[in-house]
């Protein structure tokens, strides 16, 4: 499904990687992250000393996920809240 949307190999293979470390940072399971949660992760994103690339594609990368989560489960998750990130 990813390169069907126009993925590349790297972001393929970066995702997931990616959402391990959040599923970390987040501290629960990604069923019950609710929109503070995000916003919450977000801030603090911002505020830590990682790299500029990590705070401008982790978000991208949540939306993505949720994006996905959504379309596979049928139920209306946070995607509608990562719009604005």
């Amino acid at each position: 499904m990813c390169y069907a949307k126009g993925i590349s190999n790297a972001r393929v293979l970066k995702d997931p990687s990616s959402i391990h470390d959040l599923s970390k940072w987040f501290n629960k399971p990604f069923p019950e992250i609710t929109k503070t949660d995000v916003y919450k992760l977000v801030g603090d994103l911002e505020r830590s000393d990682r790299s500029v690339w990590t705070k401008r594609d982790y978000p991208g990368i949540l939306k993505r996920f949720f994006k996905c989560m959504k379309n596979d489960n049928d139920q209306t998750l946070l995607h509608g809240s990562l719009r604005n990130l």
